[in-house]
């Protein structure tokens, strides 16, 4: 058995539950999509998986590594972002693929990291997932169509079946709830600069997720 995230939006609160099911070992995508029609299962409400794993095209398409910021993959622009104690931002990290970016070395050798930077702007490490829901808010801006937007309401709950909430912080189910609140309180995803965004996760996200995310 294997115990797996879903987020959802409640009381206007984007709110995560955990779900069991059996789990299938193994890297191939048949497995993975084994795993994710079972984790659905158990939840047992319309649900989208939002990963290059994704049963639909839709689902795919919300993936960091095809969402494009700057007509750059948000995966890579993400992995570009970083800021250490020694080093950093690599944006020569921009001109590579998402992969290359992701496992470059120098995440490694380059200290404890600090910050984000994007456009020469900052971004503190808390809350945790702040960079990442700005930077995935953005992609989805630039990359989804705005009739797209309304099969978001298709679904109650949004999964990510390559996050391990062991091992990793952000991810894009959390994400994409939460760009899924904005979009149902302006009926569009609006401008917004880094503060407005952060005003609006502080309103969406409970504080157990801003805690814990």
């Amino acid at each position: 058995m294997a115990t797996r995230p879903a987020w959802k939006i409640e009381n206007n609160k984007v709110v995560k539950n955990n779900f069991d099911f059996t789990w299938n070992p193994g890297l191939a995508p048949s497995q993975k999509r084994k795993n994710i029609k079972a984790l659905h299962e158990s939840i047992g409400e319309p649900t989208l998986e939002v990963s290059t794993k994704a049963m639909n095209e839709f689902g795919q398409s919300l993936s960091p590594f095809n969402l494009k910021v700057d007509g750059i993959p948000m995966e890579t622009v993400y992995h570009a972002s970083k800021k250490y104690e020694e080093a950093g931002p690599f944006v020569d990290l921009l001109f590579h693929k998402p992969l290359v970016a992701k496992r470059d070395p120098r995440h490694e050798d380059s200290g404890k990291l600090v910050a984000f930077e994007l456009d020469e702007e900052l971004f503190p490490l808390e809350p945790r997932t702040y960079f990442f829901n700005y930077l995935y808010y953005k992609a989805v801006q630039e990359s989804i169509k705005a009739d797209k937007l309304d099969h978001l309401n298709d679904y109650t709950y949004f999964t990510d079946i390559e996050f391990n909430p062991n091992k990793g912080v952000s991810n894009q189910a959390r994400a994409i709830t939460l760009v899924k609140a904005i979009y149902n309180k302006f009926g569009e995803l609006p401008e917004l600069t880094a503060e407005e965004f952060l005003e609006l996760q502080n309103e969406f996200l409970t504080e157990e997720e801003t805690l814990s995310a």
